[in-house]
């Protein structure tokens, strides 16, 4: 997906920040990717210290931003992508509890021990392939035309995800948590042919990455129909049973026309206790510490 943040940025000055305004006027993936409040169902559930610090590793236009600076005393943005940065400071900047930095986690490799949270969503894996992406014009802005595809830009690979986590374990305080929301390529969604975005690994993949990092507690959670747009959010202790996922397909981003169908294969996947393999994608959770452990 293309980077969208001027097309964005001027929507909501358009509408004076009314993201709602924008979905009802603009209903195109982008827009609801970047504004629906759905995208905060990822989290919203999850019980964040009101006194903790969090880092944000992606700054996804703001998308889960609100959220977290509700919840908790200070967050941090960071995101190689200056125009990005923009549009989360036009919406969220005026909590007046956010610092936002320009760059990948190497701005912070000198730090340790001061992030209760760190959040991958999408972003796990993800690597700029130019040092000159997105810097600002003498101007601080740049003309929509100047945006490359930032798909184009980023790469993701699984040795930058397992540097990454063995860095974040680091920057983590005591106790800490990290957070990494990833696309699954086994997916069924993206076996009828939907393309993937972001952060792509399979379950054991992510498993070796995360233990790759340090010893702790491994959580996996399973957002339907994906970790983008949540409805229900199942885990291991409480997996789909056949039925239950049939009618729960919102094709956002499903190719018209499908290799199969996929009500039915999820059907006979959950049957045969195969879900957590097959699903379209994963919120995994670690922490150094057993009693982190929410299931």
């Amino acid at each position: 997906m293309k980077d969208s943040s001027w097309e964005i940025m001027n929507l909501l000055r358009q509408y004076n920040g009314d993201s709602k305004a924008v979905l009802r006027d603009h209903p195109d993936l982008e827009c609801l990717y970047a504004l629906s409040d759905m995208r905060e169902n990822l989290l919203e559930w999850f019980p964040f210290r009101e006194d903790a610090s969090l880092l944000q590793v992606g700054s996804d236009y703001g998308a889960l931003t609100g959220l977290y600076s509700r919840r908790v005393s200070h967050v941090t943005v960071l995101d190689p992508s200056w125009d990005n940065l923009l549009v989360n400071r036009e919406r969220w900047e005026k909590n007046g509890n956010i610092t936002y930095i320009q760059g990948g986690m190497e701005q912070l490799e000198n730090l340790e021990g001061i992030f209760d949270y760190i959040v991958f969503a999408g972003t796990l894996g993800a690597e700029e392939s130019s040092e000159d992406r997105n810097k600002p014009s003498a101007q601080g802005e740049k003309q929509e035309e100047d945006f490359p595809d930032r798909a184009e830009e980023l790469q993701f690979s699984e040795a930058g995800a397992k540097a990454q986590l063995a860095q974040a374990v680091k920057l983590l305080a005591p106790q800490g948590v990290i957070f990494c929301a990833a696309a699954n390529p086994l997916g069924i969604k993206y076996q009828t042919g939907a393309k993937t975005q972001g952060c792509r690994m399979t379950r054991s993949r992510l498993v070796q990455a995360f233990q790759a990092a340090g010893e702790g507690t491994l959580e996996f959670y399973y957002p339907m129909p994906d970790w983008k747009i949540p409805i229900t959010i199942y885990s291991d202790g409480r997996l789909p049973q056949k039925g239950e996922l049939s009618h729960q397909l919102m094709a956002y981003d499903y190719p018209r026309y499908l290799r199969f169908e996929p009500g039915k294969v999820l059907d006979m996947i959950c049957e045969e206790n195969q879900f957590p393999a097959f699903a379209n994608s994963f919120l995994v959770i670690w922490s150094s510490h057993e009693e982190n452990k929410l299931c």
